[in-house]
């Protein structure tokens, strides 16, 4: 779906049958992903100023995100990261927003980031669950703040569940089916082999492909 308008662009500048259509969905097959990637850096630089950095520390950030993480992959690729990385951005951002102020229009942001970020990878609801814990620990002291929030981010929130049970019934025959019951099943690794893969391996390790991520941990 996010593919969508590239679709219809390609559709638009040439004809699908003609050689030359190849070349042009070289081009259009990205424009969702450029259009993320730029999405994403947006929002970092939005969460970093909230977070009290100064236009100067947040632009600094920023262009590490954008030109030294593997954003700058995600944001060339067709496939679903980059999307994933905004959402998740997008839902923290929203998050402490309604926390600074626990309103209905950072409410309803709250709930539609929520549902994005259910939609494009089933299991970061593990990341929802810890936002939700996150909020009623923030206003906890002001229950009748903690209810309208909840009630307005359900609202925005149930209509992305609704399509994602639809995806799950069409997808796999069940709406409470994701898709994970086999992949599970397979993952017997060791977690803290995982762990040393992710953050230390020599070959494919986070901080060997993203250097300035070491700066981060200093």
């Amino acid at each position: 779906i996010v593919h969508m308008p590239g679709v219809w662009v390609r559709n638009v500048v040439t004809d699908q049958r003609k050689p030359e259509s190849k070349l042009v969905m070289v081009v259009t097959s990205h424009l969702a992903s450029a259009f993320l990637g730029a999405l994403t850096c947006v929002l970092f630089f939005g969460l970093c100023r909230r977070l009290g950095a100064s236009a100067q520390a947040a632009s600094a950030g920023t262009l590490v995100l954008a030109f030294s993480t593997m954003i700058l992959v995600y944001a060339r690729s067709p496939y679903s990261e980059i999307m994933q990385a905004a959402a998740v951005l997008g839902f923290t951002s929203s998050l402490l927003a309604v926390i600074d102020a626990p309103v209905r229009r950072h409410a309803l942001a709250l709930g539609g980031w929520a549902a994005l970020v259910l939609n494009t990878k089933a299991v970061l609801v593990l990341a929802l669950f810890g936002g939700g814990i996150h909020l009623v620990l923030a206003l906890r002291r002001d229950r009748a703040a903690l209810a309208r929030v909840i009630g307005w981010s359900l609202v925005s929130a149930v209509p992305g569940v609704i399509v994602f049970l639809i995806y799950n019934h069409v997808r796999w025959g069940d709406p409470l089916d994701t898709g994970y019951g086999e992949t599970i099943s397979l993952l017997r690794e060791w977690p803290w082999t995982g762990l040393w893969g992710l953050f230390l391996s020599p070959g494919k390790s986070l901080f060997l492909y993203c250097p300035p991520l070491v700066i981060g941990v200093l």
